[in-house]
């Protein structure tokens, strides 16, 4: 591929899967990715609520299993070894979204000291995950794994379309990325009712965690910025 469709921030030996298929979505793989996709928001927002610690399982086994099916157990089209030195990147997304949860919180307080005015929570809320234990990790591990794998499939589920339409990688990337965070965020609805708090925080607000996927196209970094970051703000939550 021309490098002059990469972004400069990428690692320009390795591409994203899928989006240059043009028949993907009447095959297997696409289908069955795009069914994981629809099956996680049905289990989120539909009737069916599940006992404590059931729903991450659920949410967990609907988003792995189609995944594995659909790549007929090649994992390395998502999944790749970590590198020594990717370790400085997950460091630095870590600090990236703890900083961009500050300034929300900084310009919140700005403008509600103006007008009083609840736009957004301050803070965030793990509901009840009020203690760091050994259950309460592998849950949170669960639940991280799986809404990375939906922020990711939905990225590469519109990338595809965008580059179907456009034929421009840079532009079909962009708005893929906008659509994955804003739909990452209202899934967040639920927990937190909030619709402008799911989307600036839980949304955008992680755009850090997304950013280890652009770049790498390895969506295991993703999830261990998504890790430190709940594990620190959890720590911070049971300290206060």
């Amino acid at each position: 591929m021309n490098q002059n469709q990469y972004f400069e921030f990428e690692d320009k030996d390795k591409d994203f899967p899928y989006y240059k298929n043009k028949e993907i979505f009447s095959r297997k793989t696409g289908l069955i990715l795009l069914f994981s996709v629809v099956l996680f928001i049905i289990l989120i927002f539909g009737p069916v609520k599940f006992q404590t610690h059931q729903e991450e399982l659920i949410i967990f086994l609907a988003m792995t299993i189609p995944f594995v099916i659909a790549t007929n157990g090649k994992l390395g089209s998502l999944f790749k070894k970590p590198k020594l030195s990717d370790l400085k990147l997950v460091i630095l997304c870590v600090l990236g979204d703890l900083f961009i949860l500050l300034l929300f919180a900084i310009i919140h307080v700005l403008i509600n000291s103006v007008v009083p005015f609840n736009i957004i929570n301050t803070t965030q809320s793990f509901g009840e995950y009020s203690s760091i234990t050994l259950l309460t990790f592998i849950v949170s591990l669960f639940q991280i794994i799986s809404e990375e794998l939906f922020r990711v499939i939905t990225f590469l589920i519109m990338l595809y379309l965008m580059y179907r339409f456009t034929n421009n990688r840079k532009t079909s990337i962009i708005v893929a990325s906008i659509f994955s965070l804003a739909l990452f965020g209202l899934m967040h609805a639920n927990t937190y009712g909030n619709i402008i708090y799911c989307i600036l925080i839980m949304g955008f607000g992680t755009f850090f965690t997304l950013y280890p996927y652009l770049k790498t196209k390895n969506v295991l970094l993703s999830i261990l910025v998504h890790m430190i970051y709940n594990l620190l703000v959890l720590i911070v939550q049971t300290s206060v």
